[in-house]
């Protein structure tokens, strides 16, 4: 079982942070890894340090976590600092991830656990739905005549738009 929640739901948004919740099959070592891979409509920001901020109340602080925007995955080792017991709930908020451009489900997440010795221990996927992400809106939008003269002269007109968000 797992879930994504991005903490900004703004189509075209730049470098949120992310919360993915998933239950493991198997116990969880100190020495595994995790690797989950995103699909290619969400954008994964090249960073040698993301920064995982919460391990269900487990202090995180030798936690590393690498972002590969080439393959689009994020792996994440030493992120708990005792042993966990199989089917117990992970929760990790994760930045260095771009939401996608458009309304449609972006597809499929993958979470995999590995060894140490990197063989699969635990290895799911999540489909995004579709409605998670949200549109945009214009935040003001102004009319201004570049000219005040009456009667039958041509006047300009200054439009303005401005929207909340970047725009693609």
């Amino acid at each position: 079982m797992a879930s994504l929640t991005p903490s900004e739901k703004s189509i075209y948004n730049s470098n949120g942070n992310y919360t993915i919740v998933f239950t493991p099959q198997h116990s969880v070592a100190t020495t595994n890894k995790i690797i989950i891979e995103f699909p290619s409509t969400i954008s994964i920001l090249q960073n040698s340090a993301c920064i995982v901020s919460d391990v269900d109340g487990v202090t995180i602080a030798t936690a590393t976590c690498n972002s590969d925007s080439a393959t689009n995955k994020i792996t994440i080792a030493k992120f708990v600092t005792t042993k966990l017991v199989a089917e117990t709930q992970i929760t990790l908020t994760i930045d260095s991830i771009e939401n996608p451009g458009n309304f449609k489900s972006p597809g499929e997440l993958t979470i995999t656990m590995l060894s140490s010795e990197d063989g699969m221990i635990d290895s799911g996927t999540y489909t995004i739905p579709s409605g998670l992400y949200e549109g945009t809106y214009i935040k003001y939008f102004s009319v201004t005549p570049e000219s005040s003269q009456a009667g039958k002269y041509p006047v300009s007109y200054k439009f303005e738009v401005v929207p909340l968000q970047r725009v693609a």
